[in-house]
């Protein structure tokens, strides 16, 4: 329990320094000697990328869409630090669902089972955006870097713009708070006392203990 309250209590004060160009680091609370890294990219197939990704280990991508913001992620990173594999169980913990198959296949492009008739979160071929993210123990971005360049996810498919700003812009819009707000099943109540981001960095954070 006091693991919970201190990711949710530190992560709104968190914000990234950018060591290299549009790659967001954080240093890990609950850790110090770990770093998550983090940059935004448009891919195609992302289904491909992300099971390429799985099979690796060091790299991990989430669908933008899904986050309220890159504190969500950091709020996930400082819960899955301690874990096997810390990247990629930060994408089970960024989720609001508790179901493996479903966190892999709505937040990470995973398919499902062959015998699941759901929905694919994007079908072969269409584009997605996506933040990409690495957690490490190394001090600066270069191996992340390193990383990206060896999965061919370069300055093509890198959006060059301040990751926060994208999603600061995002949340601009009704229909995208409103999206968030069902997907992490907030109510009205929660959201008159709390913001969104707090809510659903409260969410998950309970989801986890």
């Amino acid at each position: 329990a006091n693991t919970i309250t201190l990711a949710v209590s530190t992560i709104i004060m968190a914000s990234p320094s950018l060591p290299l160009n549009d790659i967001a680091s954080f240093q890990i609370k609950l850790k110090p000697k770990m770093y998550l890294y983090s940059s935004l990219h448009k891919v195609s197939n992302p289904s491909q990328l992300a099971k390429k990704l799985k099979k690796d280990g060091n790299l991990a991508l989430i669908s933008a869409k899904r986050l309220v913001g890159l504190n969500q992620l950091y709020c996930a990173a400082n819960l899955s630090v301690d874990r096997r594999n810390p990247t990629w169980d930060t994408v089970f913990a960024v989720a609001a669902s508790s179901h493996l198959g479903h966190v892999l296949k709505d937040y990470a492009f995973i398919p499902a089972e062959a015998n699941d008739a759901s929905t694919p979160a994007v079908e072969d071929g269409e584009e997605a955006t996506v933040v990409v993210f690495q957690m490490s123990d190394d001090t600066t971005a270069e191996t992340y870097k390193g990383w990206l360049d060896h999965h061919g996810l370069d300055k093509k498919t890198m959006i060059s713009s301040d990751i926060d700003d994208y999603f600061v812009d995002r949340l601009t819009k009704k229909e995208v708070r409103q999206e968030l707000k069902s997907l992490y099943k907030l109510t009205d109540q929660e959201l008159e006392s709390s913001s969104l981001e707090s809510c659903i960095l409260t969410k998950i954070a309970t989801k986890m203990m």
